[in-house]
């Protein structure tokens, strides 16, 4: 959603057409993955798919939760009306008296956020001054619900389904803050040397990103999402990193 570019990917992947399919606090349930087929490609050999992970996307929600599973629920008319008019109905929605002083006068806010929604699904976003609110949320989120094993193993069961379509698989961890990265290891409950081996055994190939070292070259914005430099700046590492495992797998 706003850590891989698909404009990033495919000046690396120049033999590759990237559809994205990012959603705000999405987790990988079933109807997601099953979902996710309807983008890819048809009548091409080299097909692939690139699966960020985070801890939070491993997490099971009993309840409708994440921006997927709320527009899956919409009917076509609540959906219809959201996609073409919520523009229009955000103009009208109630605003707090601090919002709208901070609206009329940008100085006053204390910190200043700008959303680029693209056309392929992902969000440039520029943040001043940083902060690091997102760790303190994730830290009360994670005393609630841990990574589940039920979710890996849904996860599993798709690269290897896909993996036996001759549908190449890469998954990786989308590096955080340190601060976040710290919680997550804590927290969480996910053990990352276990995920990357059983996403082996399924068939699919996995890509170190040493989060600890790039957490400072990728940039977050609010201790958890990318800064819209170093999203760009991430997305075309990782293409060379997966470049990188096609010439060595021979794929052309």
């Amino acid at each position: 959603l706003m850590s891989v570019s698909p404009d990033a990917l495919e000046e690396v992947l120049g033999y590759r057409e990237v559809r994205n399919y990012g959603f705000g606090a999405n987790w990988y349930s079933r109807q997601y993955l099953e979902a996710t087929e309807a983008l890819f490609f048809e009548n091409t050999e080299k097909r692939a798919v690139f699966m960020g992970i985070t801890p939070h996307s491993l997490t099971y929600r009993k309840t409708v939760q994440g921006h997927f599973m709320e527009l899956s629920a919409m009917s076509r008319q609540d959906a219809f009306l959201d996609v073409h008019f919520g523009a229009l109905v955000n103009f009208f929605e109630p605003m707090s008296f601090r919002d709208a002083m901070q609206g009329l006068f940008p100085s006053l806010a204390p910190t200043h956020t700008v959303k680029d929604y693209r056309t392929d699904g992902w969000v440039k976003v520029h943040k001043e001054p940083l902060e690091l609110d997102e760790v303190e949320r994730y830290q009360e989120l994670f005393k609630e619900r841990k990574v589940s094993d039920e979710v890996i193993s849904i996860i599993m069961e798709f690269v290897k389904k896909w993996h036996a379509e001759g549908i190449r698989v890469y998954g990786f961890i989308v590096p955080s803050c340190e601060q976040m990265v710290q919680v997550e290891r804590e927290m969480s409950g996910f053990d990352e040397d276990a995920f990357a081996a059983d996403f082996k055994r399924a068939g699919g190939t996995w890509i170190d990103v040493d989060v600890d070292v790039d957490v400072d070259k990728y940039e977050c914005i609010d201790g958890s999402h990318l800064q819209d430099t170093g999203a760009i700046q991430f997305s075309k590492d990782l293409a060379a990193l997966i470049q990188q495992a096609e010439s060595q797998n021979a794929v052309p």
